[in-house]
C-alpha cells in the first residue's frame, strides 16, 4: 500500500531515515532536503523515524 503524504509535509519517514543514517553536516543536509539545521538535528537525535502523537495526553474536562 502506497503511503499518503501531507502535502505541506518538508520530511517524512523516508527522509528521516536518510537524515538518521547520513554522515553529512547538519548543514548540508539541510541545503539538500531544504529545511533548517534545528529540524535535522531533531531528526539525527531522536530514536525513531515516526511521528509523534497529536493527541492530548491528558483530558481536563468537567461535566
Amino acid at each position: 500500500m502506497k503511503q499518503v503524504y501531507h502535502p505541506n509535509a518538508v520530511t517524512n519517514v523516508h527522509i528521516r531515515r536518510q537524515i538518521k543514517e547520513s554522515s553529512l553536516t547538519n548543514f548540508e543536509l539541510a541545503q539538500t532536503f531544504h529545511t533548517s539545521p534545528a529540524t535535522i538535528s531533531k531528526w539525527k537525535n531522536r530514536e525513531t523515524c515516526q511521528d509523534q502523537s497529536s493527541r492530548p495526553h491528558k483530558i481536563v474536562c468537567a461535566l
